[in-house]
């Protein structure tokens, strides 16, 4: 199974991990992709995780432990993402009743908690439109709603947000909010629950704007565990990454994912998917959650919108779909465990590989150490995606990519295990290499990820 492989991949200056994949079509021989890791990790990864949707249709008898044990426990995942409604027509006890029958009665959050689930991450679902409220009534009722789900229900909110996607909340808005919710919080014994915030859709001006905002508001930085974005058409940037760290604060991604319909065999949201994770870990990323981790469908072939989830239970055929972008995010997982330290990746051409609006880079690469010492490093390819208004992707290329790891070892006969994505075998394990002062190139087809570890 490949979510218990393990690697090592030590960091060399002028070292260059080279190898050819066969039989494929390549770019011009002299045109490579440079990768260089940074000597010095940015940051570790904390957390990592996927919500719940908020309604969910009776499933035959083993599917709910089926599909637990298979996104949380196979990903090792450690948060959950759950939902709560905060409308202004909502009162804590529509809230509760409503949480209950979504998470609780299902048994949902407790079968994710059986699953190394730690961290309860809660959400309101506000929706863009700012509260007619006081922030101060808001912040209440918030409050108290996580102290209710605790003395009621035995269940522990460990860090909250303060609304999902507050696009059309002002700056100002969301500074009190924060100040107000952490007030509520600490008066009711809650100090141990953390805030993030502001969870924007993107990381656009308008983000940075709000964090610049809250940044600049002792009482309301101090009162955060972490500033938090949103991962879709733009991810993670150096600005905002750069920001958040200037303030030694967690930043987390608290949603990302796809939407539309994927085909079974159809690598382009998975190679998205996988690209914003490791745009987002290169950007100084603590947490990262994907937005949904299964569901139902009464007739999946009609399904407009399956590539949110991970899995899919077909009603009509009785059948499973696992998404690709669930076996994209078994191989990362195995490359960046939970505890892992990130390395920057920069590439010639390329700069820091930022996948946000308008043009996307060819490819998005990271690396890390994982927690027992050992190195792995990732790389997927881009090109031939299809382009957007938003989005313009280069023509479909398998790119020469050399990677180059900065650091001592050098000179030391290293050995590495390599695995490939592929939309029918799913993971190609490409077995072991001995390099020794060499170099490892990498002919990356189009949307196909790959990962590099050192072995033991």
């Amino acid at each position: 199974m490949i979510s218990s492989l393990t690697f090592r991949l030590p960091f060399t200056l002028g070292l260059c991990l080279s190898f050819a994949l066969s039989g494929l079509a390549q770019t011009d021989e002299n045109e490579w992709v440079v990768l260089t890791v940074e000597p010095e990790p940015a940051q570790t990864l904390l957390g990592f995780g996927t919500s719940l949707v908020t309604e969910l249709n009776s499933l035959p008898e083993g599917v709910l432990p089926d599909f637990s044990k298979r996104v949380f426990g196979d990903l090792k995942m450690n948060v959950v993402r759950i939902w709560a409604p905060s409308g202004e027509k909502e009162t804590v006890e529509t809230m509760l009743a409503t949480f209950a029958r979504r998470y609780l009665d299902s048994g949902r959050l407790e079968l994710a908690k059986q699953q190394g689930v730690t961290t309860n991450l809660l959400a309101p679902a506000r929706g863009e439109a700012a509260p007619a409220e006081p922030m101060t009534e808001y912040g209440r009722k918030l409050a108290e709603f996580i102290l209710q789900l605790k003395v009621r229900h035995q269940i522990p909110i460990h860090v909250t947000g303060l609304a999902n996607e507050p696009e059309q909340f002002s700056a100002r808005q969301v500074v009190d909010g924060i100040k107000a919710l952490r007030m509520e919080l600490d008066q009711r014994g809650l100090q141990d629950v953390g805030i993030v915030a502001p969870e924007r859709a993107n990381n656009d001006r308008s983000t940075l704007e709000m964090i610049e905002a809250i940044c600049a508001d002792a009482v309301a930085l101090k009162s955060l565990r972490g500033l938090a974005t949103h991962s879709y058409s733009m991810a993670a940037n150096t600005p905002i990454a750069s920001a958040i760290t200037g303030v030694n604060k967690e930043f987390w991604i608290t949603e990302a994912g796809n939407t539309g319909h994927e085909e079974p065999g159809d690598t382009r949201r998975a190679a998205s998917l996988a690209a914003r994770f490791l745009n987002d870990l290169n950007h100084r990323v603590t947490h990262w959650i994907h937005f949904i981790a299964y569901a139902d469908s009464s007739d999946l072939s009609l399904d407009k919108d399956n590539a949110t989830k991970l899995l899919v239970f077909d009603r009509k055929t009785g059948t499973v779909f696992e998404s690709l972008q669930y076996t994209y995010l078994r191989m990362l997982r195995v490359a960046f465990p939970t505890g892992c330290e990130v390395y920057p990746v920069t590439a010639e051409p390329g700069g820091d590989l930022v996948n946000s609006h308008g043009q996307k880079p060819r490819l998005n690469a990271a690396a890390s150490r994982l927690p027992d010492g050992r190195w792995s490093f990732a790389v997927v390819n881009l090109t031939g995606l299809t382009s957007t208004p938003t989005a313009t992707y280069d023509p479909a290329a398998t790119l020469r990519v050399k990677i180059q790891l900065p650091a001592a070892e050098s000179r030391l006969s290293k050995t590495f295990h390599r695995w490939r994505s592929d939309a029918e075998k799913k993971i190609v394990d490409e077995g072991k290499k001995s390099y020794s002062d060499g170099e490892i190139a990498a002919d990356l087809r189009p949307q196909e990820l790959m990962i590099f570890l050192e072995e033991k």
